[in-house]
């Protein structure tokens, strides 16, 4: 997680080159000189080149305190004068003239003209800045001056103790007066100049996200900013929707589920497993990917710190204890663990047990509340309940014990098995053992002129992880691994056929070598025992599977070129399937599966679908096959239809499908391999 990350910046080696400021002049010559002032005085052991921008100012008064002041620092500070391109054109002018005239530039601070820096200010933004080349700039606490809450003048803002990419994305957690290191503006990092209305630094920190750069936080750095009840942030935000929905699409690596997922997974992990007994735990957002492993001690200290502030740290949205047995049970069986994880993630409540059955037919739902405790189960605990929990062994009061709804996960063979009862009840005791382990002895004390004002963290879940990953309402699913992932479904209608799985198994080995994980998405329209389905040859081709129930195709169906075409996706089904292809890279239905009402849903969120249509898989002739009849009808969402009949390609043809979306089995491969 960030917040454990150590912060290897307070003995970084100090730069060599020259350190320049850039301040931008518009509209306040009563403070730059002010600004000017402090920029030229600091006690730094770097050469220092000051450059002011006249941006077009109507006020000849900021040329002429520009200009007095280069008397007083000869060699140091420069003036410009251009005409009007508003903040961020002025800063830019500023970075090229200084690049130009200075060719050792170590690093660039910029500086408006209300603010100020006090004397000590650049040397510790150097110091903290480092020499590792990936730390392209030096962020502060922001010290407000002018209309403050403080009551000496002075209140201070904590934007992220620890630098947060998932936080970033939220909100602007670094200000613009920064320290941005030279290299980092060399590689055309800048200001964007169609920016011109406010958010214009947020703009310029994501598109440094993007070339690969991270920020580092300046504890006590010395830098004040004036707040103006008139200022460009306050009128910003009266257009804020408009142009954060234009630096979302600007920077749409940045917000893509995969992206935001592994950022989650990275910083601010969904799920924390307490393997009773052993005194670790496991921190994920992935249960197929490398977590981070705390030590008892180490997690406590992190409840403590969330529990105190809940808004500024992160913290799991759930807690699973089970014993390292369980877990390495479960993990035997690896395709139902990203599946079993979304269950838990969904299940509605603050404390569950979850229990493991045997059952042909893999499924999982929620048991009334009078189900028999059974040996072969785990814990979860919302964190919501936890926080709960936490304040109940705080306070004197005794508190009443808590009711763990049960809940059944159940698959052919049982993901956890030969448990025994004293085993079952040491989940309790690890629980209450944490709880009091955990429960805060004081609360945590801020300076009362200090305060938090980054994202919240919750924010940063149901805002941006929540509504780039899965449908409103929903959760992601647990996927946060970089590899390459396909999702492909399948009828199991076609599994059931011994000849068409065989095929279909086919598939799976080609797709492996272009995909390092394939998730399988199994449509069940009726009772179909798993075993039915010949599992022993595609299971073990799959990291991991799903199960989505289809209707009867009777039930519902619309009229396309005089065909009907059957809607045969639940509402529910179909809304798993659009957060699924979100975890993916490629989508690729067997035949005319349900999944092709998804289609659409997926090309919005970048990913392509494609239709696997060979002659085997297809229903019927081509004139009469339902199967073409959708094809042809969800033709606006799918990228390629990979088919080697071709009778059936001259009669889609015939009917209107673009023929160059047909490709052959081959060249379909090939084309992957190469993407």
């Amino acid at each position: 997680m960030a917040e454990l990350l150590p912060d290897r910046a307070a003995d970084a080696p100090k730069g060599q080159g020259t350190i320049g400021v850039v301040i931008p002049g518009y509209g306040h010559p009563q403070f730059l000189s002010e600004a000017i002032i402090s920029a030229c005085t600091q006690e730094i052991d770097q050469p220092l080149q000051v450059v002011v921008v006249d941006d077009g100012c109507r006020f000849p008064e900021t040329g002429k305190v520009a200009t007095n002041l280069m008397e007083r620092f000869p060699g140091m500070l420069y003036y410009l004068r251009q005409e009007n391109t508003r903040l961020p054109g002025a800063r830019n002018a500023g970075v090229r003239f200084l690049m130009s005239m200075v060719p050792d530039l170590d690093a660039v601070f910029f500086l408006d003209a209300d603010n100020r820096l006090s004397p000590y200010s650049l040397q510790r933004y150097r110091e903290v800045l480092g020499d590792d080349p990936l730390v392209g700039w030096a962020y502060p606490d922001i010290s407000f001056m002018g209309l403050t809450w403080g009551e000496e003048g002075f209140d201070t803002r904590e934007t992220a103790p620890d630098y947060s990419k998932l936080k970033h994305l939220v909100g602007n957690i670094s200000e613009a007066g920064s320290l941005v290191r030279a290299d980092m503006l060399r590689q055309g990092v800048l200001f964007d100049e169609t920016m011109r209305y406010g958010f214009e630094d947020w703009d310029f920190w994501l598109t440094a996200l993007d070339a690969g750069y991270v920020g580092r936080r300046v504890q006590h750095a010395g830098f004040l900013y004036r707040r103006r009840p008139e200022s460009m942030l306050a009128d910003s935000r009266r257009q804020e929707d408009e142009l954060i929905s234009k630096m979302r699409r600007k920077h749409a690596a940045l917000f893509k589920p995969r992206n935001v997922m592994a950022l989650e997974h990275r910083e601010a992990p969904y799920f924390a497993l307490v393997l009773a007994g052993t005194g670790d735990i496991l921190l994920t957002s992935d249960p197929q990917a490398d977590g981070h492993c705390l030590t008892r001690e180490e997690f406590v200290a992190l409840v403590r710190r969330w529990h105190h502030n809940r808004r500024e740290f992160f913290f799991p949205d759930s807690l699973i204890i089970l014993t390292q047995e369980q877990w390495d049970q479960m993990k035997a069986q690896p395709q139902y663990l990203r599946w079993l994880f979304w269950a838990v993630k969904e299940q509605p409540g603050n404390y569950h047990r979850w229990l493991f059955e045997a059952r042909p037919r893999p499924y999982f739902e929620g048991l009334p509340a009078d189900t028999p405790d059974m040996v072969n189960s785990i814990l979860h605990v919302s964190a919501e309940g936890f926080s709960d929990l936490l304040r109940d062994a705080a306070s004197d009061d005794e508190a009443g014990p808590v009711e763990f709804a049960p809940a059944v996960f159940q698959t052919p063979e049982p993901l956890v098995s030969g448990q025994t009862a004293p085993r079952y009840q040491s989940l309790f005791a690890s629980l209450e053992k944490l709880v009091e382990e955990a429960a805060p002895k004081r609360p945590r004390v801020r300076h009362a002129g200090r305060r938090f004002a980054g994202p919240g963290a919750a924010a940063c879940r149901l805002n941006l992880v929540d509504e780039v990953c899965a449908e409103e309402g929903r959760k992601p699913f647990p996927v946060a691994t970089g590899t390459k992932r396909t999702l492909v479904a399948v009828d199991q209608d076609i599994l059931a056929n011994k000849a068409k799985c065989s095929r279909f198994v086919w598939l799976l080995e080609q797709l492996r070598e272009a995909a390092e994980e394939v998730l399988l998405v199994i449509e069940r329209g009726k009772k179909q025992d798993l075993a039915g389905l010949h599992p022993e040859t595609w299971l073990p081709l799959v990291s991991d599977m799903v199960m989505l129930d289809r209707v009867p195709s009777g039930l519902e169906y619309r009229i396309y070129l005089g065909r009907r075409i059957y809607s045969l996706f639940t509402l529910k089904s179909k809304e798993d399937g659009a957060i699924l292809a979100r975890s993916v890279d490629r989508v690729i239905t067997v035949g005319a599966a349900a999944f092709l009402e998804v289609l659409g849903d997926a090309r919005q969120q970048g990913v392509k679908g494609y239709v696997f249509f060979d002659s085997i898989f297809a229903d019927a002739g081509p004139l009469d096959s339902e199967d073409s009849a959708k094809i042809l009808a969800f033709e606006h969402a799918e990228e390629l239809v990979v088919c080697d009949n071709d009778e059936m390609v001259r009669a889609l043809a015939a009917q209107g499908f673009p023929p160059a979306k047909f490709i052959g089995p081959q060249n379909f491969f090939d084309m992957l391999q190469n993407q």
